[in-house]
């Protein structure tokens, strides 16, 4: 007789698949679909293993024209640049102790293969709010390249021609009740459209006051940046 697991066994069982992860997302293109598929442990600080993320690309008769697997990378497409023909994905890492967006890829439509940004092993990105058309992708992040500046920063990546500008100083992160609080401390998560929205595929307003860890202030200064065309 097969011997019975004792209830720390099951309790083990238990937290070790409570802490697994598996979910599949698919954006559509102009002629194809791409689905991302994610397994792996929970996010945490200090991990060794970041999980395996999946991609494929399907054709409309469900071919698949392209298949990657990823190891160690946590993917997320961030949609599909019409005029590019490409799609957009980023990866959720750590820098340092800090959970971060660590990555960028594209994945030509017509051509399928997974191309690297720029951005990879130069930046690190603590939140990306990315524009209607994904021409554009404004993050609030630190050039890891340069060590004598390790100062966050507002940026924004222009996906078409692969490269990163710097805007200038970032606006406060959301408010979160904790006094260890600021960007690189721990501080992730979407900025509120009142703070950081595009306005346009190509226009970007941020607005800036006395934030403080509890709450936005009501008076603020607002910064429009417009970026060139295609």
């Amino acid at each position: 007789m097969r011997a019975q697991p004792s209830n720390n066994q099951d309790s083990g069982l238990q937290e070790l698949l409570s802490n697994l992860v598996h979910h599949s997302d698919s954006t559509q293109g102009d002629s194809t679909t791409l689905v991302v598929g994610f397994a792996g442990p929970m996010p945490r600080h200090d991990a060794t293993d970041y999980g395996k993320t999946t991609l494929t690309l399907l054709s409309k008769e469900k071919k698949v024209l392209f298949n990657r697997v990823l190891n160690n990378y946590n993917c997320n497409c961030l949609g599909y640049n019409r005029a590019h023909r490409a799609y957009v994905l980023d990866s959720f890492g750590e820098s340092v102790i800090v959970p971060a967006i660590d990555a960028f890829f594209y994945i030509p439509e017509q051509k399928p293969q997974l191309l690297q940004s720029k951005f990879n092993s130069q930046y690190v990105a603590y939140t990306t709010m990315p524009g209607p058309d994904l021409h554009f992708v404004a993050f609030v992040g630190k050039c890891v390249s340069d060590r004598a500046d390790a100062t966050p920063h507002l940026y924004v990546l222009d996906t078409m021609r692969d490269r990163v500008v710097t805007l200038g100083a970032p606006p406060a992160p959301p408010p979160c009740g904790k006094d260890e609080w600021g960007w690189g401390r721990g501080a992730i998560g979407e900025l509120e459209p009142s703070v950081c929205k595009f306005t346009s595929p190509n226009s970007l307003r941020v607005t800036y006051g006395s934030d403080t860890y509890r709450h936005r202030a009501k008076q603020r200064t607002t910064r429009m940046w417009n970026f060139p065309s295609p």
